[in-house]
């Protein structure tokens, strides 16, 4: 959708651009034919409306007034080439109030892009000074008609630049905010902790040896009595073997 709406803005600015150019650069040879230059370029702008309303997506189309918005300015725009002579002395009016459409379109996208959550605290200035060029002509507060064609190309060149770069900034704005809803609504992502690595079982060593100490007292027959004390221990370690003397 934003795209569709991007490249539509965009072209909508080069016509302003185109119109301005040639007001201000070529005013002898556009002044002649600028209310069928108006007429058409009334035309080109409806059937850019009208095709980005068919290639638009329908679900983004629904309750969107392009289709509407395209069949009337054709129509003006044919109305203005057919009837050139009662619409020829409305030219500064009508260019005046092309400039501001443009400003309301500046407000518009302000407004938008805060909505999103973004600051574009640049689009009311710049729809300010286009508001108020379309003013000066549309109240007429300028009398002389090489200032009025100045003015009027001044302020459709100005219209169409900064309409360009507002459509490339909203559209920024428009794309980032897209991809942020579509991360919100992705479900996380489980991912399970790895297993704890069983730790082995490793007893710890036992001593083997076992100490049995016993007294045994054994009572002599001899006069002085002997203490004969008798010392055994009993290992769990074989004991060296004695050697036996050699026997002759």
């Amino acid at each position: 959708m934003f795209k569709t709406i991007k490249w539509q803005s965009m072209l909508i600015a080069l016509v302003y651009v185109a119109g301005g150019v040639g007001m201000l650069f070529f005013t002898r040879k556009v002044e002649p034919i600028l209310i069928d230059l108006i007429g058409i370029a009334l035309i080109v702008i409806g059937v850019v409306h009208m095709i980005g309303y068919l290639v638009m997506d329908v679900k983004n189309a629904v309750y969107r007034n392009d289709f509407i918005t395209a069949v009337v300015l054709m129509l003006v725009g044919g109305l203005i080439i057919y009837q050139k002579t009662t619409f020829r002395d409305m030219v500064p009016l009508i260019l005046a109030l092309m400039i501001i459409v443009s400003g309301f379109f500046k407000i518009q996208d302000g407004i938008d892009t805060q909505r999103m959550g973004y600051s574009f605290s640049a689009a009311y200035v710049l729809a300010i000074i286009s508001l108020a060029v379309g003013a000066v002509i549309m109240f007429n507060l300028i009398k002389a008609p090489d200032t009025v064609m100045m003015v009027l190309g001044g302020g459709l060149l100005y219209s169409g630049v900064t309409d360009l770069f507002d459509s490339l900034y909203v559209s920024g704005k428009l794309r980032r905010y897209l991809k942020d809803l579509e991360e919100e609504d992705e479900p996380p992502v489980y991912t399970p902790a790895p297993a704890k690595k069983e730790e082995v079982y490793t007893p710890e060593p036992v001593s083997q040896e076992i100490h049995l100490e016993h007294t045994m007292h054994i009572p002599s027959y001899e006069d002085d009595p002997v203490d004969q004390n008798i010392e055994l221990t009993a290992s769990a370690e074989p004991a060296e073997a004695e050697e036996k003397p050699d026997v002759q």
